[in-house]
């Protein structure tokens, strides 16, 4: 059939063998050129890579400092524990493209770089989107997130290396990188922005709330911050401790820090990998719970990220094994090892498990909507209540966190059905026999546990800090 229709093609009498070589010369030309097409092809798709679809699986939106870096790394990582041969594709807007190839299969991750003050915008905006941040979610975020939290990033104090000056409480840091004077010290702050059209200094934030100097002294970079603290006996200047190399170290020094004076003999050294030293920030990935509920991709890079322990320390964060606390962890990781935690959480005044306050008010009404909207499947919400290590008014912080999560699980099995009376009590804190789940619906249960002060997610020597603390965190776990 096939020589019948080269042989149609001809328009003049030729041999047979002529034309039985016109064949496979024909055959080699078209295999050729399906290989062009198969080769270039998939790369025409990624330059419209801000447009999910065809075979990009998701996107990964980050500072330029991460994109560049860490979350490039991961998304390699990722790629080629499947399997996939990986390359690195940049875009005309900056933007990059990982590649990860398995004969004719190719699976495109975009790392979209972007400035602080947009942080959070490409989870509206697009549904296929995970936000890598030093930032946590803001109350407000109109979507509920799914939260990860995989390092924590130390921010280094540097002075001058023949400064007699060795150790600092966090408060006369606030007093110093605010220009005013405190225990007889005035120092030259040397900072740079962040975005040098923007004037922000993230960095600053490990302080909560402060006020700058007025004239502090802006420089261009992290080389020139170095310089201009090693050449001034009285400068002092603050970095993420990932970006001070060993070089810096014969010039500058990084400060011991202290919570308070109290506590000044026990400061600790900013290379300390255990999660005490004072200053650090967390890295979190937040999802869209719409797309963790469809996309096992994402499911699966999560679970990878969670578990690049080299990787991450590799990129200088300290992972999030590093400094997890044993006790109760067994019973923790019963209730969240095949769970997704949410972004929203419930806080409480000290000592006390009152549910009433417009942000917790604004909390469950989100949970509640969004569970009354899930997919025909069955779901189960794990309900986990923790408390602040001092002034909580309560020498039972066990029974404290237990009855705060007891409170959120009745408020929203209150909200969810048309019974107002539920008393949902948590039983026990043993792994060995956890509490069993109660059944709010044909398709829901809630499980609710205390952990007492244990975990904490921010330091309890602090009055923000035990804030954030006395908490019910949300996980939700489904098939």
């Amino acid at each position: 059939m096939a020589s019948r229709f080269w042989a149609s093609q001809q328009t003049m009498p030729v041999p047979h063998s002529s034309t039985k070589s016109s064949q496979i010369w024909r055959l080699i030309v078209l295999s050729i050129g399906l290989a062009i097409i198969f080769a270039i092809a998939p790369f025409s798709t990624s330059e419209k890579a801000a447009e999910p679809g065809g075979n990009l699986r998701f996107e990964v939106h980050c500072s330029s400092q991460l994109g560049n870096k860490l979350a490039l790394a991961l998304a390699r990582h990722y790629l080629e524990g499947a399997g996939y041969g990986v390359e690195e594709k940049p875009l005309k807007n900056g933007d990059k493209v990982v590649r990860g190839t398995m004969r004719y299969h190719f699976h495109d991750i975009l790392i979209g770089v972007h400035n602080s003050l947009s942080t959070f915008d490409h989870l509206e905006k697009s549904p296929a989107s995970i936000e890598m941040t030093l930032e946590s979610s803001p109350k407000d975020l109109p979507v509920l997130t799914g939260e990860n939290v995989i390092g924590l990033d130390p921010i280094a104090v540097i002075v001058n290396k023949d400064s007699p000056v060795t150790t600092l409480t966090v408060d006369q840091l606030k007093q110093l990188f605010s220009g005013k004077e405190t225990a007889g010290l005035r120092m030259q702050v040397y900072t740079w922005p962040d975005q040098e059209d923007l004037k922000i200094w993230s960095s600053f934030r490990v302080f909560g709330p402060l006020t700058l100097p007025e004239h502090p002294a802006i420089i261009k970079d992290k080389k020139d911050l170095v310089r201009h603290v090693s050449g001034d006996p009285k400068g002092i200047g603050m970095l993420a401790l990932r970006e001070l190399e060993e070089d810096d170290l014969k010039r500058v020094q990084p400060l011991k820090i202290a919570w308070d004076e109290s506590k000044k003999k026990d400061a600790v050294d900013v290379g300390v990998q255990d999660g005490t030293y004072p200053l650090t920030r967390k890295l979190y990935l937040y999802t869209p719970l719409s797309l963790l509920i469809s996309s096992e991709d994402v499911t699966d890079f999560l679970w990878v990220c969670r578990n690049a322990e080299d990787l991450i320390r590799k990129n200088g964060f300290i992972p999030v094994g590093s400094y997890r606390a044993p006790r109760n962890i067994k019973l923790y990781e019963q209730f969240t090892s095949h769970a997704r935690r949410q972004s929203l959480v419930f806080l409480f005044p000290s000592g006390r498990d009152l549910l009433a306050s417009p942000p917790n008010t604004k909390a469950l009404r989100t949970l509640s909507e969004t569970l009354k909207d899930w997919p025909n499947n069955k779901i189960e919400v794990n309900l986990l209540g923790f408390a602040s290590r001092e002034a909580e008014g309560s020498s039972d912080n066990q029974g404290l966190s237990a009855r705060r999560s007891a409170a959120v699980a009745n408020a929203l099995a209150n909200a969810l059905t048309s019974r107002n009376n539920w008393k949902i009590r948590c039983r026990t804190t043993d792994p060995a026999n956890p509490p069993e789940p109660t059944r709010i619906t044909s398709r829901l249960s809630l499980n609710c546990a205390g952990f007492s002060d244990s975990m904490p997610v921010e330091n309890n020597f602090t009055k923000s800090g035990r804030v954030m603390n006395r908490r019910v965190e949300v996980w939700l776990e489904w098939p």
